[in-house]
């Protein structure tokens, strides 16, 4: 049976939003951006406090409500009993990086030089298990080198008589090069070009999304081209705007906790690729809180990304709603303590719309992948009611420590919204509204250790609708803006 909690809620449908995006008052909203910290020679700081932290957005000096820590294994879930599911199985770390070899956007002797280059750096990385290699081909598309399990049953930390998978990389890579190696298509448009690579970037970060914690990803590429290599410099009058895709990706890249790193050592006289085709991926770096490519070997590059996907941050400051203007606002974080650089995104999108519309979003970013996000650990069970087989019963322990808490006179306050997908036959989602609610919940300073050890367990009844093979439970963090997804199948027996 699913273990008990300190505290159950029975949920009820929200008449309205509580709160507009994470809000901590009616007058105010909070924005949540990640961070990592290291010291001047690339050493992760792991004991930073609120205190430390100063933040300005626009120019505007903000308040931090709260800040956490990412990168522990804070949780460990209640045995998995009958018909009971959890979005974290086996036993792994919460964080993950992904190396991706481009050559989609690279010549042919680039392609070479690249390739024999990666293998023999990743030989040298003694810390691999938590590290994943694709490569993106001549045709656009992304083939697994050393991929992300399906079921994610897996240990980061391998049996001390197990190699480590870069011992075979050599044998690896061919296999994967075979696939990928190769001129560039003729045929496809600057524009198609462009789009297949956010399509690439999109799948690899949606992969991501069932790993907690921080999660990066090692761009080898020297940039998107955005037009010949022989013609002039690139502007707005002579190809097309990639602002609004820049600005979608980067969004889907902070609501799934990845980072973006670049890495371009591979520049040849004879590359598709011309300076103006840096900006995309200078943007995309900027924009997801990674690290810019300094010049660095790509070991080194991929060894600093090891290190910071391990511990990172999570901050949280409030901003007057009239300043959610739909405008881009520049961000800048800093803390008093000398020789410490916070590394995070430069820029995000104040976005002026009502909460329930990025919810929605939010809800089908969740639904659609084949697998359960898990950026918030939930742990479940659901019982057919004897009385009335169209009628389920859900049973949820949520992990407390995943949610972003706000600490005000002597009492935490949590807010979680949550809806109930259905999917018939197929993987396709039903026609019936998705089934939304609200949480609130408060306690005290003397129970909040007690509630962090415990967990939250939620209890629903569910109407199931005909041809109903599985429901998915979201749970979206209001506050911290992360999603936690649990899956449960449903017997169609008797259900009619």
């Amino acid at each position: 049976m699913l273990a008990l909690a300190l505290q159950t809620f029975a949920l009820v449908a929200s008449a309205a939003a509580l709160f507009a995006g994470g809000d901590a008052t009616a007058e105010n909203r909070i924005v949540a951006i990640n961070f990592v910290a290291a010291n001047t020679d690339g050493h992760i700081i792991e004991d930073l406090h609120r205190e430390d932290l100063r933040v300005s957005d626009a120019g505007e000096k903000r308040n931090i409500v709260f800040l956490r820590r990412i990168g522990i294994v804070s949780w460990d879930p209640p045995t998995l009993g009958p018909n009971e599911v959890s979005n974290r199985g086996g036993a792994f770390a919460p964080h993950a990086t992904v190396v991706l070899l481009d050559l989609f956007n690279e010549d042919f002797p680039t392609q070479a030089n690249a390739s024999v280059r990666l293998t023999h750096d990743l030989e040298s990385i003694p810390n691999a298990d938590s590290m994943f290699l694709y490569i993106l081909n001549e045709d656009g598309q992304v083939v697994p080198v050393h991929g992300i399990p399906f079921d994610l049953h897996f240990h980061y930390e391998r049996p001390s008589s197990e190699p480590l998978w870069t011992v075979g990389i050599k044998s690896l890579m061919a296999e994967a090069l075979a696939k990928g190696m190769g001129p560039r298509r003729p045929s496809i448009t600057m524009s198609d070009h462009v789009n297949l690579t956010f399509q690439a970037l999109d799948s690899i970060a949606i992969q991501l999304s069932r790993i907690p914690g921080r999660k990066n990803i090692v761009w080898i590429n020297n940039g998107v081209p955005l037009a010949p290599a022989s013609a002039s410099r690139f502007s707005p009058s002579s190809g097309p705007s990639y602002s609004n895709a820049l600005r979608s990706l980067s969004q889907r890249f902070n609501s799934f906790g990845v980072a973006l790193y670049s890495l371009r050592p591979f520049l040849s006289s004879d590359s598709v690729l011309n300076a103006e085709g840096e900006g995309i991926l200078d943007q995309l770096v900027a924009d997801t809180g990674g690290r810019p490519n300094t010049g660095e070997e790509i070991a080194d590059t991929i060894r600093q990304a090891l290190r910071d996907a391990r511990t990172s941050y999570q901050l949280g400051y409030e901003v007057p709603l009239q300043s959610c203007d739909g405008k881009l606002h520049k961000l800048h974080v800093s803390t008093n303590r000398k020789g410490i650089r916070i590394q995070t995104k430069a820029s995000y999108l104040a976005a002026s719309e009502p909460a329930g519309e990025g919810f929605s979003r939010m809800i089908d970013s969740a639904a659609a992948p084949p697998f359960d996000m898990a950026e918030i650990g939930v742990h479940g069970v659901l019982a057919r009611d004897p009385e009335n087989a169209r009628v389920a019963h859900l049973r949820i322990l949520v992990n407390t420590r995943d949610l972003a808490l706000i600490r005000s006179n002597n009492q935490y306050t949590g807010i979680l919204r949550l809806a109930v997908v259905g999917y018939m036959q197929g993987g396709r989602t039903v026609d019936a509204p998705v089934v939304p609610f609200e949480l609130v919940f408060h306690h005290s300073e003397a129970d909040h250790q007690e509630i962090l050890n415990a967990g939250i367990q939620l209890n629903q009844e569910v109407a199931l609708g005909a041809r109903v093979t599985k429901i998915r439970l979201i749970v979206l963090d209001q506050t911290s803006q992360t999603i936690g997804t649990l899956t449960f199948p449903v017997e169609m027996k008797n259900v009619h």
